[in-house]
Protein backbone atom coordinates (compact mmCIF):
# COMPACT_ATOMS: atom_id res chain seq x y z
CA UNK A 1 0.00 0.00 0.00
CA UNK A 2 1.10 3.83 -0.72
CA UNK A 3 0.01 6.05 1.57
CA UNK A 4 0.17 10.20 0.96
CA UNK A 5 0.08 12.23 4.17
CA UNK A 6 -0.09 16.08 3.77
CA UNK A 7 2.08 16.27 1.03
CA UNK A 8 2.92 20.10 0.13
CA UNK A 9 5.97 21.39 -1.93
CA UNK A 10 7.28 24.74 -2.43
CA UNK A 11 9.62 26.12 -4.71
CA UNK A 12 10.63 29.78 -3.62
CA UNK A 13 6.78 31.68 -3.57
CA UNK A 14 5.52 28.81 -6.18
CA UNK A 15 3.27 26.09 -4.45
CA UNK A 16 3.68 22.94 -6.70
CA UNK A 17 1.51 21.05 -4.72
CA UNK A 18 -1.03 21.80 -1.24
CA UNK A 19 -1.47 19.23 1.36
CA UNK A 20 -2.39 15.97 -0.69
CA UNK A 21 -3.51 12.85 1.07
CA UNK A 22 -3.85 9.71 -0.90
CA UNK A 23 -4.23 6.01 0.09
CA UNK A 24 -3.57 3.79 -2.55
CA UNK A 25 -4.12 -0.11 -2.18
CA UNK A 26 -1.95 -2.71 -3.14
CA UNK A 27 -2.55 -3.73 -6.73
CA UNK A 28 -4.73 -0.76 -7.73
CA UNK A 29 -4.86 1.16 -10.85
CA UNK A 30 -4.80 4.68 -10.42
CA UNK A 31 -4.51 7.58 -12.75
CA UNK A 32 -3.54 11.42 -11.99
CA UNK A 33 -5.17 13.38 -14.63
CA UNK A 34 -4.69 16.73 -14.67
CA UNK A 35 -3.39 19.33 -17.06
CA UNK A 36 0.47 20.36 -16.84
CA UNK A 37 0.98 22.10 -14.37
CA UNK A 38 -1.22 20.59 -12.26
CA UNK A 39 1.50 18.69 -9.57
CA UNK A 40 0.90 14.80 -10.86
CA UNK A 41 5.12 14.50 -11.61
CA UNK A 42 5.80 16.68 -8.63
CA UNK A 43 3.60 14.35 -6.85
CA UNK A 44 5.30 11.38 -8.33
CA UNK A 45 8.96 12.68 -7.72
CA UNK A 46 7.98 13.09 -3.63
CA UNK A 47 6.23 9.47 -4.04
CA UNK A 48 9.57 8.20 -4.81
CA UNK A 49 12.04 9.51 -3.25
CA UNK A 50 13.69 11.76 -6.04
CA UNK A 51 12.17 14.99 -4.26
CA UNK A 52 11.99 16.12 -0.52
CA UNK A 53 8.17 17.46 0.43
CA UNK A 54 8.13 20.79 1.87
CA UNK A 55 5.52 18.90 3.84
CA UNK A 56 4.25 15.37 4.70
CA UNK A 57 4.92 11.98 4.79
CA UNK A 58 5.15 9.14 2.41
CA UNK A 59 4.67 5.50 3.47
CA UNK A 60 5.01 2.73 1.33
CA UNK A 61 4.62 -1.11 2.70
CA UNK A 62 4.35 0.34 6.16
CA UNK A 63 7.70 1.90 6.07
CA UNK A 64 8.32 5.83 5.91
CA UNK A 65 10.20 6.57 2.86
CA UNK A 66 12.43 9.00 4.67
CA UNK A 67 13.49 6.11 7.19
CA UNK A 68 15.12 4.25 4.07
CA UNK A 69 15.00 5.65 0.45
CA UNK A 70 17.23 3.61 -0.60
CA UNK A 71 15.81 0.34 -0.07
CA UNK A 72 12.44 1.29 -0.80
CA UNK A 73 13.66 2.52 -3.91
CA UNK A 74 13.72 -0.98 -4.81
CA UNK A 75 10.24 -1.84 -4.85
CA UNK A 76 9.39 1.11 -7.12
CA UNK A 77 8.95 0.99 -11.00
CA UNK A 78 9.51 4.55 -12.80
CA UNK A 79 8.92 5.75 -16.49
CA UNK A 80 9.60 9.57 -16.61
CA UNK A 81 8.32 11.79 -19.00
CA UNK A 82 10.26 12.08 -22.29
CA UNK A 83 13.50 10.49 -22.69
CA UNK A 84 15.59 8.89 -20.23
CA UNK A 85 17.53 6.04 -21.89
CA UNK A 86 21.07 5.47 -22.28
CA UNK A 87 20.52 5.49 -26.09
CA UNK A 88 24.23 4.66 -27.14
CA UNK A 89 23.92 1.60 -25.21
CA UNK A 90 22.66 -1.93 -26.88
CA UNK A 91 19.78 -3.17 -25.20
CA UNK A 92 20.69 -5.65 -23.38
CA UNK A 93 23.09 -3.66 -22.28
CA UNK A 94 21.08 -1.26 -20.93
CA UNK A 95 18.60 -3.64 -19.40
CA UNK A 96 21.68 -5.33 -17.46
CA UNK A 97 22.91 -1.79 -16.28
CA UNK A 98 19.46 -1.13 -15.21
CA UNK A 99 19.15 -4.14 -13.40
CA UNK A 100 22.13 -4.00 -11.62
CA UNK A 101 21.37 -0.17 -10.37
CA UNK A 102 17.91 -2.33 -9.12
CA UNK A 103 19.61 -4.66 -6.76
CA UNK A 104 19.61 -8.06 -9.06
CA UNK A 105 22.06 -10.11 -8.24
CA UNK A 106 24.79 -11.13 -10.91
CA UNK A 107 23.18 -14.61 -11.00
CA UNK A 108 19.80 -13.42 -11.18
CA UNK A 109 20.37 -10.87 -14.30
CA UNK A 110 20.11 -12.77 -17.33
CA UNK A 111 16.79 -13.99 -16.17
CA UNK A 112 14.96 -10.77 -15.18
CA UNK A 113 16.31 -9.50 -19.10
CA UNK A 114 14.51 -12.44 -20.54
CA UNK A 115 11.83 -12.12 -18.42
CA UNK A 116 10.82 -8.48 -18.88
CA UNK A 117 11.72 -8.83 -22.85
CA UNK A 118 9.50 -11.31 -23.48
CA UNK A 119 7.00 -9.18 -21.13
CA UNK A 120 7.38 -5.92 -23.77
CA UNK A 121 7.91 -7.82 -26.90
CA UNK A 122 11.22 -7.02 -26.85
CA UNK A 123 13.22 -10.64 -26.71
CA UNK A 124 14.68 -10.15 -30.06
CA UNK A 125 15.91 -6.97 -30.15
CA UNK A 126 18.75 -6.97 -27.13
CA UNK A 127 21.28 -6.84 -29.86
CA UNK A 128 19.91 -3.92 -31.44
CA UNK A 129 21.22 -0.26 -29.94
CA UNK A 130 18.59 1.56 -28.56
CA UNK A 131 19.05 4.78 -30.37
CA UNK A 132 17.87 2.94 -33.68
CA UNK A 133 14.56 2.41 -32.06
CA UNK A 134 11.63 4.51 -32.69
CA UNK A 135 9.25 6.04 -30.25
CA UNK A 136 6.96 3.56 -29.64
CA UNK A 137 9.67 0.61 -29.31
CA UNK A 138 11.80 3.16 -27.21
CA UNK A 139 8.66 3.36 -25.05
CA UNK A 140 8.66 -0.54 -24.47
CA UNK A 141 12.46 0.01 -23.82
CA UNK A 142 11.05 2.03 -20.99
CA UNK A 143 8.58 -0.27 -19.40
CA UNK A 144 10.53 -3.34 -19.69
CA UNK A 145 13.62 -1.06 -17.28
CA UNK A 146 10.96 -0.41 -14.79
CA UNK A 147 9.67 -4.16 -14.46
CA UNK A 148 13.10 -4.88 -13.77
CA UNK A 149 13.21 -6.38 -10.10
CA UNK A 150 9.63 -6.88 -10.05
CA UNK A 151 8.91 -3.68 -8.44
CA UNK A 152 5.48 -3.49 -6.22
CA UNK A 153 4.55 -0.22 -7.58
CA UNK A 154 4.86 1.69 -10.95
CA UNK A 155 5.00 4.88 -11.80
CA UNK A 156 4.71 6.04 -15.19
CA UNK A 157 4.58 9.43 -16.21
CA UNK A 158 2.81 10.54 -19.83
CA UNK A 159 3.93 7.15 -21.10
CA UNK A 160 1.74 7.58 -24.21
CA UNK A 161 2.89 11.19 -24.93
CA UNK A 162 3.84 11.71 -28.57
CA UNK A 163 2.76 8.77 -29.74
CA UNK A 164 0.80 8.51 -33.11
CA UNK A 165 -2.71 6.38 -32.54
CA UNK A 166 -1.65 3.13 -33.47
CA UNK A 167 1.47 3.26 -31.67
CA UNK A 168 -0.69 4.77 -28.50
CA UNK A 169 -3.09 1.96 -29.22
CA UNK A 170 -0.17 -0.99 -28.55
CA UNK A 171 0.97 0.53 -25.84
CA UNK A 172 -1.94 1.23 -24.22
CA UNK A 173 -2.55 -2.38 -24.09
CA UNK A 174 0.83 -3.54 -22.67
CA UNK A 175 0.21 -1.33 -19.55
CA UNK A 176 -3.32 -2.57 -19.35
CA UNK A 177 -2.08 -6.42 -19.40
CA UNK A 178 1.35 -5.68 -16.88
CA UNK A 179 -1.07 -3.88 -14.40
CA UNK A 180 -1.81 -6.71 -12.56
CA UNK A 181 1.84 -7.32 -11.59
CA UNK A 182 2.02 -4.51 -9.19
CA UNK A 183 -0.20 -0.97 -7.85
CA UNK A 184 -0.39 0.96 -11.08
CA UNK A 185 0.18 5.06 -10.85
CA UNK A 186 -0.24 6.84 -13.99
CA UNK A 187 0.44 10.60 -14.27
CA UNK A 188 -1.48 11.72 -17.89
CA UNK A 189 -3.49 15.25 -18.96
CA UNK A 190 -5.54 13.15 -21.22
CA UNK A 191 -8.75 11.66 -19.78
CA UNK A 192 -9.34 8.92 -22.04
CA UNK A 193 -6.26 7.56 -21.78
CA UNK A 194 -6.50 7.85 -17.86
CA UNK A 195 -10.06 5.50 -18.08
CA UNK A 196 -8.19 3.23 -20.48
CA UNK A 197 -5.45 2.31 -17.96
CA UNK A 198 -6.96 3.01 -14.50
CA UNK A 199 -10.27 2.15 -12.51
CA UNK A 200 -9.74 4.72 -10.16
CA UNK A 201 -9.02 8.51 -11.36
CA UNK A 202 -7.63 11.59 -9.20
CA UNK A 203 -8.16 14.79 -11.01
CA UNK A 204 -5.74 17.23 -9.99
CA UNK A 205 -5.00 21.26 -10.56
CA UNK A 206 -3.16 23.77 -9.30
CA UNK A 207 -1.08 21.17 -6.68
CA UNK A 208 -4.59 19.86 -5.12
CA UNK A 209 -6.45 17.08 -5.88
CA UNK A 210 -10.12 18.25 -6.92
CA UNK A 211 -12.04 14.74 -6.99
CA UNK A 212 -11.08 11.21 -6.20
CA UNK A 213 -12.96 7.95 -7.52
CA UNK A 214 -13.84 5.37 -10.15
CA UNK A 215 -15.85 6.45 -12.52
CA UNK A 216 -19.00 5.59 -11.10
CA UNK A 217 -18.50 7.18 -7.48
CA UNK A 218 -17.66 10.83 -9.21
CA UNK A 219 -20.84 10.56 -11.58
CA UNK A 220 -22.72 9.60 -7.97
CA UNK A 221 -21.48 12.29 -6.70
CA UNK A 222 -22.28 14.91 -9.44
CA UNK A 223 -26.00 13.96 -8.94
CA UNK A 224 -26.40 15.93 -5.35
CA UNK A 225 -25.56 19.07 -7.70
CA UNK A 226 -27.75 20.85 -10.63
CA UNK A 227 -26.29 22.64 -13.42
CA UNK A 228 -27.78 25.91 -15.40
CA UNK A 229 -26.61 27.53 -18.51
CA UNK A 230 -27.84 31.21 -17.81
CA UNK A 231 -27.85 33.93 -20.28
CA UNK A 232 -29.43 37.35 -19.99
CA UNK A 233 -29.76 40.92 -21.09
CA UNK A 234 -28.82 44.33 -19.40
CA UNK A 235 -25.66 43.46 -16.54
CA UNK A 236 -22.54 42.96 -16.85
CA UNK A 237 -21.20 39.22 -16.24
CA UNK A 238 -19.67 39.96 -12.62
CA UNK A 239 -22.60 41.57 -12.28
CA UNK A 240 -24.81 38.86 -12.53
CA UNK A 241 -22.27 36.36 -10.98
CA UNK A 242 -22.66 38.82 -8.01
CA UNK A 243 -26.39 38.54 -7.43
CA UNK A 244 -26.29 34.72 -8.79
CA UNK A 245 -24.13 34.21 -5.95
CA UNK A 246 -26.83 35.59 -3.10
CA UNK A 247 -28.70 32.85 -3.68
CA UNK A 248 -28.36 30.10 -0.66
CA UNK A 249 -28.49 27.18 -3.51
CA UNK A 250 -25.62 28.34 -5.39
CA UNK A 251 -22.17 27.14 -4.67
CA UNK A 252 -20.51 28.11 -8.03
CA UNK A 253 -20.85 30.94 -11.21
CA UNK A 254 -18.55 30.40 -14.05
CA UNK A 255 -18.21 32.90 -17.13
CA UNK A 256 -19.26 31.94 -20.20
CA UNK A 257 -19.54 34.16 -23.71
CA UNK A 258 -22.01 35.21 -25.39
CA UNK A 259 -22.87 36.19 -29.40
CA UNK A 260 -23.75 39.46 -28.40
CA UNK A 261 -22.19 42.24 -26.41
CA UNK A 262 -25.31 43.19 -24.65
CA UNK A 263 -25.91 40.00 -23.40
CA UNK A 264 -23.84 38.12 -20.09
CA UNK A 265 -23.44 34.76 -19.77
CA UNK A 266 -22.78 32.39 -16.59
CA UNK A 267 -22.60 28.54 -15.75
CA UNK A 268 -24.57 27.92 -12.77
CA UNK A 269 -23.85 24.98 -9.90
CA UNK A 270 -26.55 24.59 -7.70
CA UNK A 271 -27.59 22.45 -4.83
CA UNK A 272 -29.41 19.77 -6.40
CA UNK A 273 -33.45 20.41 -5.18
CA UNK A 274 -36.87 22.13 -6.33
CA UNK A 275 -37.32 25.02 -7.38
CA UNK A 276 -34.08 25.75 -8.45
CA UNK A 277 -34.57 27.28 -11.49
CA UNK A 278 -37.48 29.60 -10.25
CA UNK A 279 -35.24 30.92 -7.97
CA UNK A 280 -32.95 31.81 -10.77
CA UNK A 281 -35.32 33.57 -12.69
CA UNK A 282 -36.36 35.55 -9.76
CA UNK A 283 -33.07 36.59 -8.68
CA UNK A 284 -33.12 37.69 -12.49
CA UNK A 285 -36.83 39.59 -12.59
CA UNK A 286 -35.97 41.06 -9.18
CA UNK A 287 -32.69 42.61 -11.11
CA UNK A 288 -35.19 44.08 -13.64
CA UNK A 289 -32.73 42.34 -16.59
CA UNK A 290 -34.17 40.47 -19.43
CA UNK A 291 -33.62 36.87 -19.54
CA UNK A 292 -32.88 35.44 -22.88
CA UNK A 293 -32.09 31.78 -21.88
CA UNK A 294 -32.00 29.50 -19.30
CA UNK A 295 -31.38 25.29 -19.92
CA UNK A 296 -30.52 22.37 -17.68
CA UNK A 297 -26.78 21.28 -18.40
CA UNK A 298 -26.38 17.52 -17.97
CA UNK A 299 -22.70 16.35 -17.01
CA UNK A 300 -20.51 13.36 -17.80
CA UNK A 301 -16.93 12.47 -16.94
CA UNK A 302 -15.88 14.84 -19.23
CA UNK A 303 -18.13 17.82 -17.84
CA UNK A 304 -17.08 16.89 -14.82
CA UNK A 305 -13.34 17.01 -15.27
CA UNK A 306 -13.80 20.28 -17.33
CA UNK A 307 -15.59 21.99 -14.99
CA UNK A 308 -12.89 20.93 -11.91
CA UNK A 309 -9.81 22.03 -14.00
CA UNK A 310 -11.39 24.19 -17.00
CA UNK A 311 -9.36 23.01 -19.42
Amino acid sequence: MLELRGLSKNYGKVTALKDVSLTIKAGEAVALVGPEGAGKSTLFRIAMGLTPPTDGTVILAETDLADDPIGLRSSIGFVPQGRALYESMLLFDFLRFAARLKGVGRKEVLGEIRRVGERTGLGALMNSPVARMDLKTKRRVALAQALLAAPKVLFLDAPLAGLDEKAKEEIRDLIVAIRKEATLCVATDDLDEALAVADRLIIMNGGRVLADGTMEELLAAEETLVRFVLVVKGPKPEELAEVIQKLKVVTETERITTRKPEMAGIEITATAGDGVKEAIKAAVAGAQWDLIRIGRKALDLRGIYTRLTGV
